[in-house]
């Protein structure tokens, strides 16, 4: 069963089907134990009917108790409603871009080692009333070319004026961060 652990986490990931359109799909089958997708998930019992593999139901099991693996009702990147439970960094908005007069994407700086670097671009989290009023606040800050140096992407750049909290997952090796999404404008003035 070691070498189907690939397998079953591919399955594991899938959309569930309702039974009956599984068993349908299993009586079209003349004997599915030996198809090579989906053979090992089975066996023959003693009478030669087909079942599925003991090992199937406590893998899967297994699997669906792993966040990372799994799409839950309350994962924060899947439900807009949800609670972000993520850690959070802050960060200055350096650019933003707009789609259909709404707020699509932020482009973020951080520092690092006492360096402003390009931290990403997050567009995820923000509602309605939150990117008219971001949108209203970068407007007057608007400058000509981005704070830092190499950013080659369609944004409208501004002066590090406005700044907020991003929910992550980690960074990645060149320090942007990972699955961004935005938890709120720090209110202080700076």
């Amino acid at each position: 069963m070691a070498g189907d652990a690939p397998l079953l986490e591919r399955l594991a990931k899938l959309p569930a089907v309702p039974a009956a359109e599984a068993l349908s799909f299993l009586e079209r089958l003349a004997k599915p134990q030996t198809d090579p997708v989906i053979g090992p998930l089975f066996g023959v019992d003693e009478e030669g009917d087909v079942g599925v593999n003991p090992l199937v139901p406590a893998v899967l099991k297994q699997l669906a108790d792993k966040q990372d693996l799994t799409k839950k009702k309350d994962d924060p990147l899947k439900d807009d409603d949800a609670v972000d439970n993520r850690p959070k960094v802050q960060c200055v908005v350096i650019g933003y871009m707009v789609s259909n007069k709404q707020l699509s994407g932020l482009v973020l700086g951080m520092l690092d080692n006492e360096r402003l670097s390009y931290a990403g671009t997050v567009e995820k989290g923000f509602s309605e009333e939150q990117s008219k009023e971001i949108l209203q606040k970068l407007a007057t800050a608007v400058r000509a070319t981005p704070l830092i140096k190499g950013l080659n992407m369609a944004a409208t750049w501004v002066k590090p004026a406005v700044f907020c909290e991003v929910h992550h997952s980690g960074t990645d090796k060149d320090g942007k961060l990972i699955k961004p999404r935005f938890a709120g404008l720090l209110t202080k003035d700076y």
